[in-house]
């Protein structure tokens, strides 16, 4: 990884004069409809390479649309970060069944936090996508959490945007500023 000081982050921030185009294709409408669930699998898989196998797509969709209420939907869409909404993020992220195969044998469920931090971030722009390499970088700089844990990431963040006064930025928008250079 590139050595990416908050200062480059911030310079990056600074030079989107226009905001940085982070949108996603869906207009807030979500209902649990299963193809809709579906296409959103696809679509997330794709465009943000969460790498998920296309074996494992339906038990991913069958899964999420076990676990997720009506209610869910509207806080997902609302996108106040707290813990409802940071419980969906785990309930997609864990209990699918998802294994990987080491030798023939199943190894360990499959930690989905960056797709799940994704597909509720999808219709809540200023969530943060939980993103490994924003991860790392967010500790190397001294914001320490537990590695994949959603809650403590987005306070880290929220810490940066404090420290840094980011305020006119949200979270999303500081978490794509830190990819973006960290990837150049």
């Amino acid at each position: 990884m590139n050595i990416i000081k908050i200062d480059d982050v911030i310079e990056f921030l600074k030079g989107q004069e226009s905001g940085i185009q982070i949108g996603f294709p869906f207009d807030g409408s979500l209902n649990g409809n299963p193809n809709e669930i579906l296409t959103k699998i696809l679509f997330i898989n794709y465009r943000e390479s969460t790498r998920i196998k296309n074996v494992d797509v339906t038990k991913l969709a069958n899964h999420i649309e076990s676990v997720l209420k009506a209610d869910d939907y509207k806080i997902i869409c609302r996108g106040e970060l707290g813990d409802e909404y940071y419980d969906i993020v785990d309930r997609i992220a864990f209990g699918h069944g998802i294994h990987g195969v080491h030798k023939g044998k199943a190894t360990k469920e499959y930690n989905l936090t960056s797709f799940s931090s994704k597909f509720c971030g999808s219709h809540n722009l200023s969530a943060p996508f939980w993103d490994n390499i924003v991860s790392e970088w967010l500790m190397n700089n001294d914001y320490q959490h537990n590695y994949r844990d959603y809650p403590q990431y987005v306070k880290a963040i929220i810490r940066l945007q404090s420290d840094h006064n980011l305020h006119n930025y949200s979270l999303r928008e500081i978490e794509y500023a830190i990819w973006s250079k960290c990837k150049e």
